[in-house]
């Protein structure tokens, strides 16, 4: 029995549990988004909320799957960035950020970090805002020290 293995065909991407098994159209989703990419994933029968199959690890891939369901998984996520810290100031117990993401300037509340703020590597914070919008610092240690000063302010 071959391995599973992804592929592309006409802008869906196909999913094949083994050489006898029927392929099906998929979207895949990491089944942890915030704490646990680079674990397993879901993998969703297109246009339907029915699970295809559940990968527990990348690992057990071919290669070119592999680098399909990481482009894959790379749409479906939308967590900006933050790559500098212009001002983070507080009033309140509300701190207010400034920032520059990878995707363009962004300015938003946090409130109470020690709850609104996880650490999902040792050298990465996600912080969650007041609308539950989420920002990314990873790595941290990529920070200008301008930018640890002013997170220094509030995490």
């Amino acid at each position: 029995m071959a391995a599973e293995r992804l592929w592309r065909e006409n802008g869906k991407l196909m999913y094949q549990a083994g050489e006898n098994e029927a392929p099906v159209a998929v979207r895949a989703r990491w089944a942890r988004p915030l704490s646990g990419r680079g674990g397993a994933v879901s993998l969703m029968l297109a246009g339907k909320k029915r699970e295809a199959a559940w990968l527990p690890s990348l690992d057990r891939l071919p290669e070119e799957s592999r680098r399909l369901l990481l482009e894959e998984l790379a749409l479906g996520l939308i967590l900006p960035r933050i790559v500098r810290i212009r001002r983070v100031h507080s009033r309140f117990g509300n701190y207010y950020w400034d920032v520059l993401t990878d995707q363009g300037w962004r300015k938003f509340l946090l409130a109470s970090p020690e709850s609104n703020s996880f650490r999902p590597a040792p050298d990465a914070i996600v912080l969650k805002d007041v609308y539950d919008n989420c920002y990314e610092i990873n790595p941290l240690s990529g920070l200008d020290a301008a930018s640890r000063r002013e997170m220094a302010r509030a995490i």
